[in-house]
């Protein structure tokens, strides 16, 4: 778990279970070591985002930059290590949008719509605690 960082929640009206890598690689151009979401790499927008996106570890043991919202399945989070520029945040909704537009993930769910992103500021704090 990170101590600091960011995310960027990407808000949906579908389980986003469904679709959570395909749509991060489409919009990032950043996998996980699963390997899922490849075909949607767009070498461009991957070097836009090289040396902010960031991987965390999943309940399988895998590597990727991207999870479900906890709080609400329709959503997912892609992690970054450090704040993403005006241009890349730009960058991150013109690739949702064009997402929901063309449809290139033949399992989306018909009704797929992108509802929009906000950045979140992640700060963890640890307190130790002497018990003897």
């Amino acid at each position: 778990m990170k101590n600091h960082g960011f995310n960027v929640l990407v808000k949906t009206n579908s389980y986003a279970g469904n679709f959570e890598r395909e749509l991060c690689a489409f919009m990032t151009g950043h996998i996980g070591e699963c390997g899922v979401g490849e075909e949607f790499i767009n070498p461009i927008i991957k070097s836009t985002f090289e040396g902010y996106i960031e991987d965390e570890l999943d309940d399988h043991a895998c590597y990727r930059p991207v999870a479900l919202d906890e709080t609400n399945s329709h959503n997912l989070i892609i992690f970054f290590v450090k704040k993403p520029t005006e241009g890349q945040f730009k960058t991150l909704k013109e690739r949702a949008k064009l997402f929901e537009k063309t449809r290139p993930y033949e399992y989306l769910d018909p009704d797929f719509r992108f509802l929009g992103i906000e950045l979140q500021e992640v700060s963890i704090t640890k307190t130790v605690t002497k018990l003897a």
